[in-house]
């Protein structure tokens, strides 16, 4: 799944640059530079969530050709379809821990990971037995 793994990239590499700004507006007290870079970021991540979803849409159309069996294009264009939700909300969720850990603050984040681990572990041992 090359498309999935490019939208990895692009997401993470946009809060990437979102990190090393507001870390130097953190360390210089621009606090006002802050906001406009996440807000510009949450803009930018936004629309290219939409050129990617895009092209997740017509998934089945590029396998195809591309020269994979069109049955495995079909379920591949199905996943990639259910997947283009989280795609911007995972775009959202990265700007948002990025501006968060550039500010030292990270209690939210972890309680917001351990929640869903500790509702995960039981989910998964009663679909494994």
């Amino acid at each position: 799944m090359p498309l999935l793994g490019g939208m990895i990239c692009c997401v993470t590499g946009l809060s990437g640059a979102l990190e090393t700004l507001c870390g130097q507006a953190f360390g210089r007290k621009f606090y006002g530079k802050m906001e406009l870079y996440l807000q510009g970021s949450c803009i930018l991540t936004f629309f290219c969530s939409i050129i990617l979803s895009v092209l997740w849409i017509y998934t089945e159309q590029i396998l195809v050709l591309l020269y994979q069996e069109p049955e495995i294009s079909r379920i591949s264009a199905m996943y990639m379809k259910f997947l283009i939700p989280k795609l911007f909300a995972y775009g959202l969720l990265q700007n948002i821990m990025r501006f968060l850990q550039t500010q030292f603050v990270v209690m939210p984040l972890v309680l917001f990971s351990t929640v869903p681990m500790l509702i995960h572990i039981p989910i998964a041992y009663g679909l494994v037995h």
